[in-house]
């Protein structure tokens, strides 16, 4: 029947063919693909059992580079009793995301508007002072203020104090992100006695052109005049980025800390980060527009950090 047809239509149907031929065929390959990306993956998130869970989580210029409904989810899916939050482009908008919660927020978010909070289960703590916004973190404006808080846990009775921060990004910034140290210092210097956690974005990427192994010594060393210290990572990331080549990888950095002066028994808590921190185990991956990763382009480019501290 082909050969009673013109011959330039001959070639279109047989191009037509094979194009369909190929399509098929990609399709049949790229299907398990989709079955990994850019399909909703729950976080599997361990029982807290009786401890206190505390989160750090930076959420992307929220609402403006997020989404709420993604992120609320994930949140109630951390189930943690105190949520430390940088970025919060919107601080009222941003008491939807832990209804559950109460939340405080600064009143300043530097010259992008982002915000710091934190938020409590008002059923599991209660807040005794604060809060205390600390514009010294601001450095005359220009980048976002600390933002602190006492709260006694209703169980115990045991107080403890939470300093929230999101220091100045990029390797261009750590210069600036040292006077912020020596800042951050005063104020942790002026709690007393009581437990004491400092968490939050201290993007730790290092001097130009971006060593972070360099910065967290000396950030260690700094911190260290005032009896803080590390949280271990479980995991070598916290966030991941665009990556040198801008090709849909996706590559992992270390930003999102917790510090803590507190009792002996603490030195073996572990910070665990979450979301595609732990899907992809801090590998670089790929998240192309076609099967992008679902927490990366509803949620944030970093990850939730938590921490499980057994209260006596």
């Amino acid at each position: 029947m082909l050969d009673r047809l013109p011959g330039w239509l001959r070639r279109a149907l047989t191009t037509t063919l094979s194009l369909l031929v190929v399509a098929t065929v990609h399709r049949c390959v790229r299907d398990p693909i989709a079955d990994t990306l850019g399909r909703p993956v729950t976080m599997q998130i361990p029982d807290k059992g009786p401890h206190l869970r505390i989160v750090t989580w930076n959420v992307r210029n929220f609402p403006d580079e997020s989404e709420e409904a993604h992120l609320a989810e994930r949140l109630a899916a951390l189930d943690a009793d105190l949520v430390a939050l940088q970025e919060l482009r919107d601080p009222i908008g941003a008491a939807r995301l832990l209804p559950d919660h109460e939340l405080h927020t600064s009143t300043e978010g530097g010259r992008g508007g982002q915000h710091v909070g934190f938020a409590f289960d008002p059923l599991v703590l209660e807040l005794v002072a604060g809060p205390f916004e600390h514009p010294s973190m601001t450095m005359g404006g220009r980048v976002r203020p600390a933002l602190s808080g006492r709260l006694r846990h209703r169980a115990t009775g045991l107080q403890l104090d939470v300093v929230v921060v999101h220091l100045k990004a990029t390797p261009r910034g750590h210069a600036l992100r040292q006077e912020q140290w020596a800042r951050l210092i005063e104020i942790t210097e002026a709690v007393d006695d009581t437990p004491l956690f400092v968490l939050g974005d201290f993007n730790t990427t290092g001097p130009p052109p971006g060593a972070t192994p360099i910065e967290l010594a000396a950030l260690e060393l700094r911190l260290a005049q005032s009896a803080l210290r590390r949280v271990a990572l479980s995991r070598p990331c916290t966030a991941y980025w665009e990556g040198a080549r801008h090709d849909a990888w996706k590559e992992s950095s270390i930003l999102d800390l917790v510090w803590v002066r507190g009792p002996s028994s603490w030195k073996d808590l572990r910070a665990h980060p979450w979301g595609p921190c732990a899907r992809h185990a801090c590998r670089a991956f790929r998240s192309p527009e076609a099967y992008p990763d679902l927490d990366l382009l509803r949620g944030s480019d970093h990850c939730p950090v938590s921490v499980d501290v057994f209260l006596q």
